[in-house]
């Protein structure tokens, strides 16, 4: 079998002139392709935000994806449902997706009502316990809580309380990661994101009720084609250093560099875009040697693997080589990542006509290139000068743009017009397949599951949620 990640080294130029002290090299990663082999357990919570602002609509299409989101797993995998407002509830334990689990699902769904307030920080602690409730069916199962939400946080820990944040997720996670999804313009797109960062999951933003379902279709693709997990890179120069480019977790110790990647599915590509600086004693003559080590765990075999890598750079007298095209394009992206980095924290100091620039000077990076990519990427970028223009554009699209920035920066899909660049096919098959799909069992004009069986597990359910209404998640975290 094909190793799960195949690793590419380019350097910019292989000969270039004396005097040169730095350029770029390109790292690209690529996972291997679908599986016809087993693939690692799924054990999920989600964790739905049910407060009053999610009535009608929003909570359906919530429900409808849910419904989907069953569909998809088999008999290894779990899924329980928690939902937050004021207070904090175990809708359904994490329960395995055969015939029966499922059924106890799309009645748990059904039951799902809006109301109170917005008890964020709450909701993962329940979901969290949750999911800890009982040891997960297999050693190598993806736990992950999936947690949605269409507003701000105005119960237990504030958005702003990043401290308290970090404390919790600390605490509590160990081992789990957790994926946020926010809708529309209400929620605080900026903290999602940086929550996911903390806890190694992804971010979503759903832009109208359609794209709630693409958004968790995007999620569970990415799970289901999980190919290599715990990848770690380890790079040197000799005489020299390099500097990651990418915001990704990097940390540099004895002239190493290290870097640390979340989990690659199945034909995702990511390009790491790195700074060599070059020692002074080695610019005039001789070469220079980078070298690579990626470590990481096949997620279809728990095996590890690892990969070896160097590239020699020479210096010449004649002219130096002309720079790759496919660095040139890798850098020319990363530099526009990092622009819309540039404008977004000049847009939050009001200067809003620096933020535009840095948009279109990454625009014009973009551009010079010339490949078909770029000028695509360019493209889709370019509207978003004017989203920075001026403090009203810049009000009504901060999720758009923050995730936009988070597509282009982590290289995958977060529910943004960028993403188009980076959805894979096993994602794109999963999104087609959640649009088409119709919930098993749809609601009559009364609410309540149509099949007989089904309203009855509603009944009993209604009746243990009433019950557990009180006393076990009344707390203020």
């Amino acid at each position: 079998m094909s190793n799960a990640l195949e690793v590419q080294l380019l350097l910019e130029q292989d000969r270039c002139k004396p005097g040169t002290r730095s350029l770029h090299a390109l790292l690209r990663l690529e996972a291997g392709g679908r599986t016809d082999r087993k693939r690692p357990p799924l054990d999920l919570v989600a964790c739905i935000d049910v407060s009053g602002s999610m009535a009608g609509g929003k909570l359906r299409a919530v429900q409808q994806a849910l419904h989907a989101l069953a569909s998809e797993l088999s008999a290894q995998d779990r899924l329980g449902i928690t939902s937050f407002e004021s207070s904090v509830h175990q809708v359904l334990p994490p329960t395995p997706m055969h015939a029966e689990g499922k059924a106890q699902l799309r009645a748990a769904v059904e039951i799902l009502a809006d109301a109170g307030s917005t008890f964020m920080s709450g909701g993962l602690k329940g979901a969290v316990s949750d999911l800890r409730s009982a040891p997960p069916p297999h050693s190598d199962a993806v736990r992950r809580v999936l947690l949605f939400t269409d507003g701000h946080a105005n119960r237990g820990l504030a958005e702003d309380d990043r401290t308290g944040w970090s404390a919790l997720l600390a605490t509590e996670l160990d081992g789990l990661s957790v994926s946020w999804f926010g809708f529309g313009e209400d929620h605080d797109a900026e903290f999602l994101a940086w929550l996911s960062d903390q806890s190694r999951g992804n971010a979503y933003v759903a832009k109208d009720e359609d794209a709630i379902k693409d958004a968790f279709a995007q999620e569970l693709g990415g799970l289901l084609g999980v190919r290599a997990t715990g990848v770690e890179l380890s790079i040197s120069v000799a005489g020299g250093k390099a500097v990651l480019l990418n915001e990704e977790k990097s940390s540099l110790s004895d002239g190493v560099l290290r870097v640390q990647l979340d989990d690659l599915s199945c034909e995702e590509r990511k390009d790491l875009v790195l700074s060599l600086e070059l020692p002074r004693t080695k610019a005039r003559a001789g070469a220079v040697e980078l070298k690579v080590t990626a470590r990481w765990n096949d997620a279809v075999t728990n095996l590890p693997q690892s990969q070896e890598l160097s590239a020699t750079l020479a210096f010449a007298t004649r002219p130096g080589d002309a720079p790759r095209t496919e660095v040139t394009e890798a850098a020319a992206v990363v530099f526009a990542a990092n622009a819309q980095k540039r404008a977004r924290d000049f847009a939050e100091q009001q200067r809003y006509e620096d933020a535009a620039a840095a948009i279109r000077e990454a625009v014009q990076r973009l551009e010079a290139v010339g490949t078909p990519r770029a000028k695509a990427l360019a493209e889709r970028l370019a509207p978003f000068a004017f989203d920075y223009g001026d403090a009203r554009s810049y009000g009504t699209s901060k999720s758009k743009l923050m995730a936009a920035r988070r597509a282009l920066s982590k290289q995958r899909s977060s529910g943004s017009d960028l993403d188009v660049m980076f959805l894979t096919e096993q994602k794109r098959d999963m999104q087609e397949r959640f649009r088409a799909h119709e919930a098993v069992q749809q609601p009559d004009d009364t609410g309540a599951a149509a099949d007989p069986q089904d309203r009855d597990l509603v009944r009993r359910l209604e009746d243990a949620l009433r019950r557990a209404r009180n006393p076990r998640r009344g707390g203020t975290t």
